[in-house]
């Protein structure tokens, strides 16, 4: 359930920052952009969860927030030019560099707006009290990465995959749910 409620926060945290509607931004388990997604997409997914206390039960969790933007207007040979700070190609687009800065300074640290927000939705349904004592942080990314959303698609993407983690919830092993 913890994982669960950290992955809609940041999805509705993400959506309501960044004007983002559904066909834009959601939680899918790869990472990736839905078929019919338009020319950017912002994707939220599980990192997974760690726990290395034998007397409560103690989860840290991960998510990884995946930015997209589709590159197959773009010429192959120019593609590149996707992962500069301009798009030369598509006016008044954010770019990769844009979405990466904007979801980080979003994310990082939020106490408010994610942490606090996450227990009190996880006391709503009348759950225990044992809620989330830290936040999301930034905690790096991989290299940029393309691919083809089917084998017979010709829609190209290029992406790049931010990791944050934190999130750390203490229960115990009683108290469970």
């Amino acid at each position: 359930m913890s994982m669960g409620v950290v992955l809609k926060i940041v999805r509705d945290h993400i959506r309501n920052r960044l004007s983002l509607t559904g066909g834009q931004c959601d939680v899918r388990p790869d990472g990736r952009p839905i078929d019919v997604a338009g020319d950017l997409y912002v994707c939220i997914s599980e990192g997974g969860v760690q726990s290395e206390s034998r007397l409560h039960l103690s989860e840290r969790h991960e998510i990884e927030v995946s930015i997209w933007r589709r590159a197959t207007a773009v010429p192959t040979d120019r593609q590149g030019d996707l992962l500069l700070p301009d798009d030369q190609y598509v006016a008044n687009l954010q770019t990769l560099d844009d979405l990466e800065r904007a979801i980080i300074a979003h994310i990082h640290g939020n106490d408010a707006d994610i942490r606090q927000a996450a227990n009190a939705l996880l006391t709503s349904g009348g759950a225990n009290s044992d809620g989330f004592s830290v936040t999301l942080f930034y905690a790096g990314r991989g290299p940029s990465e393309t691919f083809t959303d089917r084998p017979r698609s010709s829609a190209e993407w290029i992406g790049r995959r931010l990791r944050f983690g934190g999130m750390l919830r203490i229960q115990p092993l009683g108290a469970m749910e």
